[in-house]
């Protein structure tokens, strides 16, 4: 048998920096290599699952919340409704604006009729 050197320094402070993965199917393959086969098929039952969990929800309209979505419409109406009032009461105002001129202009005339009389 031959007698071997082990020589110092050799591969010390050189390790390979791994390269990060760029595209999907590098970080896929990496995955692969990485993790077990169990924890894939784990992985993979669980995607599936939440998968067909989206598809069923979806498939069913009645879930979703609407009524945010339908008290928008009432609010609507409500400030549909508030805004004719306010138009009403604008034009009430203006009316009752208009005959307190005619009065104050009436009352005036009089005023001048009876002082020019004097």
């Amino acid at each position: 048998m031959g007698d071997y050197e082990v020589s110092e320094g050799i591969g010390e402070g050189e390790e390979e920096e791994e390269e990060t993965p760029k595209t999907p199917k590098e970080q896929l393959y990496r995955m692969l290599e990485t993790y077990r086969a169990e924890d894939l098929v784990k992985l993979n039952l669980a995607a599936h699952s939440l998968l067909k969990e989206q598809k069923e929800a979806l498939k069913k309209p009645q879930d979703f919340d609407w009524e945010p979505f339908q008290r928008i419409g009432e609010y609507q109406e409500r400030l549909k409704s508030i805004a004719k009032r306010m138009q009403a009461a604008t034009a009430r105002s203006s009316a009752i604006k208009d005959r307190m001129q005619r009065a104050l202009k009436a009352i005036e005339a009089k005023t001048n009729m009876n002082l020019n009389e004097s």
